[in-house]
């Protein structure tokens, strides 16, 4: 089994990343643990359902692929539509596709959660921040391939956001 780590989420943090993790390491025998996706409720607290996104690292077959297993409301109106059930690599530009493939390759292989600021630029759209944390959860064969993330987006212009912004462009638009 891969072990869990700390998040890096700041203290300071929204509370309600906090309650977040508090429940994530709820569902661990010890908290150490990474919890079974099995024991994650996606209505357990139901104030935060709106804005998780669950994704899904499987093999196609062919290569390895993400998912979106649910988007969450809040998403829904900050891109303009529902991404559940559709691949990455169908959605997001080339740069945006190859960063969550690092991304969620490398929490598969730690187990740790991830917590990130972030400014991004919708193409042709809007600008906006956002904080998000991600946290793994196992499949029966002891693997983190279903991450749960928690985004809160910001009301704040991207340059006040510790990074630069990322453009980000949408495949195939419906």
């Amino acid at each position: 089994m891969v072990q869990a780590e700390d998040s890096g989420l700041p203290e300071q943090a929204d509370p309600e990343f906090h309650l977040f993790m508090d429940y994530w390491k709820s569902l661990t025998a010890g908290g150490t643990i990474i919890p079974s996706r099995r024991a994650f409720d996606l209505l357990a607290v139901p104030s935060l359902t709106a804005r998780y996104a669950i994704i899904e690292w499987f093999d196609d077959g062919k290569s390895r692929k993400l998912r979106y297993r649910y988007f969450g409301s809040t998403h829904q109106v900050y891109i303009g539509r529902d991404l559940t059930g559709r691949l990455i690599d169908d959605v997001w530009d080339a740069l945006t596709t190859e960063i969550a493939y690092d991304l969620y390759g490398g929490l598969s292989k730690t187990g740790k959660p991830h917590f990130w600021k972030r400014a991004v630029e919708f193409a042709g759209s809007t600008s906006m921040g956002f904080n998000r944390l991600i946290c793994p959860l196992e499949e029966t064969d002891g693997q983190p391939r279903m991450f749960i993330g928690l985004w809160k987006f910001l009301d704040v212009s991207p340059e006040n956001i510790d990074s630069e912004p990322h453009v980000l462009s949408v495949r195939n638009p419906e």
